[in-house]
């Protein structure tokens, strides 16, 4: 057990210590003002999205990976114009600084008023996904939704992991109807009537105890569009084969969330 515990001691030294800080800063060109609430993005060699976050009151932000390599980190807004830089992190790199000047970007209206919508958006300890901005059309089930979400990990079983920590439960509008058995909710419910994707951090079973319990669990919440609340809905699969012999698969569900009642067939 001594030499177990050492060895883990040793592993677990080596994953801190390979870590990389990226930090910096964001400012306005031309007036040289510190932007906050910048989104920054950081994307590896294959475009996918490894860790995101948003700048403060000062215009900082602080990103800590263990990616190594040729990576692009993005500092992105609807009130700016995107800017990306690359940047290379070898094994010796600790610490990495990165600065933004962004460039006000231009809208020519003709009577038409456009709200800013953030994609993501961080509420005390929930972050709030808009389902819209990650849809791309191929999606039949929440749970090709979900694998598109940053910082979201589904594995081949449908166990959904924030990091290396599985999630607690996956809830509908705030009400838990399968606990741990949410794969039966993820697999199975389309996609189309949901809204926002709510990941809540530091998260209790009891809300009483909300702000109180030292809690390091997470769980997800999804959000319904109006139109889908107090309405039937769901979806249906056919198929037929002739490879070997004549075999049929039928499946469907159907769905209704209500104000006291929620049913799933």
């Amino acid at each position: 057990m001594r030499k177990y515990f050492t060895i883990t001691l040793l592993l677990f030294n080596f994953l801190i210590f390979s870590q990389t800080v990226i930090e910096g800063n964001v400012k306005q060109f031309k007036t040289n003002r510190a932007l906050n609430s910048i989104t920054i993005i950081l994307k590896n060699q294959n475009d996918e999205i490894i860790s995101f976050t948003y700048s403060n009151d000062e215009g900082n932000f602080k990103i800590s990976t263990n990616e190594k390599g040729r990576l692009t980190i993005i500092a992105t807004s609807l009130e700016f114009e995107e800017n990306k830089k690359e940047i290379v992190i070898d094994e010796n790199d600790k610490s990495i600084k990165v600065s933004f000047n962004l460039i006000d970007k231009i809208y020519e209206l003709n009577e038409v008023f456009i709200e800013p919508k953030k994609s993501i958006s961080v509420k005390n300890d929930t972050i709030v996904f808009n389902a819209k901005s990650f849809l791309q059309g191929n999606e039949q089930v929440v749970e090709d939704l979900l694998k598109k979400i940053p910082g979201l990990n589904v594995l081949a079983d449908g166990t959904i992991k924030v990091g290396n920590q599985e999630i607690e439960k996956v809830m509908i509008d705030g009400d838990d109807m399968f606990e741990k058995g949410y794969k039966i909710l993820t697999k199975n419910m389309p996609v189309n009537p949901i809204d926002k994707i709510e990941l809540y951090q530091h998260y209790s079973n009891n809300k009483h105890l909300k702000g109180i319990e030292n809690s390091e669990k997470v769980a997800l919440n999804l959000t319904l569009k109006e139109d889908y609340k107090r309405t039937w809905f769901g979806n249906a699969t056919l198929a037929y084969g002739l490879i070997s012999e004549n075999r049929y698969e039928v499946r469907s569900n159907l769905i209704n969330f209500g104000k006291k009642v929620n049913i799933i067939f």
